[in-house]
């Protein structure tokens, strides 16, 4: 009950509080917490380790970890702000946007999109634009106790036109393939630790078990499997969009298959998180799990 009355203030200390004083706050408690936390600063400053590369100035990657950080608070805030938001103001958030007619051509096939995503520059602000421009948006996520943290934590996404399969609710399965057989989109993000559960690929400069299912899913159903993301921009809006559905030639043999296409996935959200190191959230360890699956 602590964390679901915390957030109630939170999220009225941010919906009433001008957004730029909401960010300062926000950017101060997390280098507080960067600070303070030695454990998670560790561990995030090892995971920026692989992407700036080993070779890289320690003070560099130092500075990367906590610029992430910093980041990340600016998208609680953002999270928190978006059920006060018009579906116009949710869409003028994103300044440039790109590939909308990839996601037209892969649902023109009539199989549904599954749209792969990382946890970098502002996921739930995607889903928050797909819904906005009317696209049949389903997302899976983790599912919060008690009950009313759940629906409070839920309930802006699901007011947006969002539609929340819980990943460990026993009927996540059936919703995915339904929702793909009413050629809807399905969002999955694909870059957290699998717990030997997953599928090894080669990730910046060392192997990861990541999860399987969406390219289990795209070859069962074939439902097109494409990369989006939205990046955050100096002015604290939005550029982003769509790349092309990944393409793969099945060949029969599954798990080959399986392993195959999530390899070309990860490797396509590698290229983005590249890019902007600094709006990819991990911080959790990730290559030292795969070790040890």
């Amino acid at each position: 009950m602590i964390a679901y009355w915390s957030m109630r203030v939170l999220m009225f200390l941010t919906q009433t509080a001008p957004v730029r004083l909401s960010y300062f706050v926000a950017m101060r408690l997390g280098d507080l917490f960067f600070f303070l936390w030695r454990k998670k600063r560790q561990i995030t400053v090892e995971n920026m380790r692989h992407v700036l590369g080993h070779d890289a100035d320690p003070r560099q990657v130092v500075e990367t970890a906590r610029r992430s950080i910093r980041n990340y608070a600016k998208v609680i805030v953002e999270f928190l702000r978006l059920p006060r938001l018009s579906d116009q103001e949710v869409i003028s958030l994103v300044k440039q946007s790109f590939g909308w007619e990839h996601l037209d051509r892969a649902l023109a096939h009539g199989k549904g999109v599954i749209l792969v995503l990382s946890h970098f520059g502002n996921w739930d602000l995607a889903g928050a634009v797909l819904a906005a421009r009317t696209y049949p948006t389903n997302a899976v996520a983790d599912s919060f106790r008690p009950e009313r943290l759940n629906q409070l934590v839920q309930g802006p996404r699901i007011k947006r036109g969002i539609k929340i399969m819980h990943a460990d609710s026993s009927g996540a399965v059936r919703q995915l393939y339904q929702a793909l057989k009413q050629n809807q989109v399905v969002g999955l993000a694909i870059d957290m630790p699998a717990n030997g559960e997953g599928v090894p690929v080669r990730f910046f400069d060392g192997t990861v078990s990541l999860p399987a299912a969406p390219a289990a899913l795209s070859l069962k159903t074939g439902a097109k499997v494409m990369v989006g993301y939205l990046a955050r921009l100096a002015d604290d809006r939005f550029a982003g969009g769509f790349v092309a559905p990944i393409e793969y030639e099945a060949t029969g043999d599954r798990q080959r298959d399986v392993a195959a296409l999530t390899q070309k996935i990860v490797s396509s959200l590698e290229e983005i998180i590249r890019k902007h190191p600094d709006q990819w959230y991990m911080f959790r360890p990730l290559w030292s799990a795969a070790a040890q699956a």
